[in-house]
């Protein structure tokens, strides 16, 4: 039995693209995501997901400390930089 989906606008741009690149239908790229998905066993897929969790927890605890790393580093990086030649001569 037929079933109809909504695919958001930038998806149906890669759908169509990747379906051109292989010379098949929309449809069969659809069809082939989800028997690629469903032959991983279940368990396999829920462990993938909860490792996709912890990770996303821990950019999210790390990415501050790495933008006070990049604004540290770059105002050092502007205390030892030589200013740059306007082309006078002393």
């Amino acid at each position: 039995m037929p079933t109809s989906i909504e695919v958001p606008g930038a998806l149906h741009e890669r759908l169509r693209a990747w379906a051109e690149a292989a010379h098949v239908s929309e449809e069969q790229v659809i069809c082939d995501a989800l028997e690629a998905y469903l032959s991983v066993p279940r368990p396999l897929r829920e462990e993938m997901q909860a490792w996709q969790a912890v990770g996303a927890q821990a950019i999210e605890k790390v990415a501050p400390a790495a933008d006070e790393y990049d604004r540290v580093r770059a105002a050092l990086t502007a205390m030892v930089t030589p200013p740059s030649s306007s082309g006078h001569s002393p």
